[in-house]
């Protein structure tokens, strides 16, 4: 009877590590996903499976949804930013609190934060031109609507 090919064991342990979820550590950096979830340029903690994004298209502002687990209570108003990836960095929600609520889990001491947030379309909107401009060119209408 033949033997193995001495690189058996070691084909069996790459395959049987892939399907349990191994990452070896020259990937492990590469493949590692990170959400950093930011209140006013401080870390918060988020609950498990708490938030949804909703990145809607043309002019509906995005909304995000969340559960801060936090000693100190957020307010509305503070800035939350979302993002994903340490490695290279994407924003997924940036915007200010709008609600916030108080509950807690099984015990009163335990107490949880649920917030939504509006991203800044309305921040950028209230610099948006409005009026008739004939004759007029855009550089003037844009520098008017800064001061």
């Amino acid at each position: 009877m033949a033997s193995p090919p001495d690189d058996h064991y070691a084909l069996v342990g790459k395959r049987l590590g892939f399907r349990l979820g191994y990452i070896p550590a020259h990937l492990r950096f590469i493949r590692e996903t990170h959400v950093i979830f930011r209140l006013d340029d401080g870390l918060v903690k988020v609950r498990y499976n708490s938030v949804t994004i909703h990145d809607v298209i043309n002019d509906t502002p995005n909304t995000c949804g969340l559960s801060i687990d936090a000693a100190t209570p957020p307010h509305p108003g503070q800035r939350l930013t979302v993002r994903i990836n340490s490695n290279k960095p994407r924003t997924l929600f940036a915007g200010p609190l709008q609600t916030v609520s108080l509950t807690y889990e099984l015990q009163p001491h335990q107490t949880v934060y649920p917030c939504q947030a509006i991203d800044d379309t309305p921040l950028a909107n209230r610099k948006l031109p409005y009026g008739s401009f004939v004759d007029t060119s855009a550089t003037v209408v844009a520098l008017r609507s800064t001061s």
